[in-house]
């Protein structure tokens, strides 16, 4: 089970400078426990900014400052519970890419079917 964790939160890649120039983007703690827990950082189109494991003490919430290696995260509010991952239902795609694997199974006999027939017929 992997517990999913989202914050809003101002990001900069100017760490050295004296006046920093901030994004909102988002952060997910994703992974159960300290020993495996990896924060990504996404911008507003979900392309991934940066991404690292979590430090055996470190705390991700809201109001710390997190640094990772080209940014300076400060985290923000915590963003709709996006509970537990247990099991993805991907019955549904299932069910259609089978049905389009049938009807292109069907067409190709079908056109395999109307070639012998032509060759058949070309013979006599």
């Amino acid at each position: 089970m992997t517990c999913i964790k989202r914050w809003t939160v101002s990001h900069t890649k100017h760490m050295k400078q004296k006046r920093k120039i901030c994004q909102d983007v988002v952060l997910e703690l994703s992974g159960s426990g300290n020993e495996n827990a990896q924060v990504t950082l996404y911008d507003d189109s979900d392309t991934l900014i940066d991404r690292r494991f979590v430090k055996k003490d470190e705390v991700v919430e809201c109001g710390r400052m997190l640094t990772m290696e080209t940014h300076l995260v400060d985290v923000g509010d915590l963003e709709a519970d996006h509970g537990h991952v247990t099991k993805l239902d991907v019955s549904g795609r299932d069910k259609k890419l089978n049905e389009v694997a049938k009807y292109r199974d069907k067409r190709i006999k079908d056109i395999l079917d109307s070639r012998l027939q032509r060759n058949i017929q070309l013979r006599y």
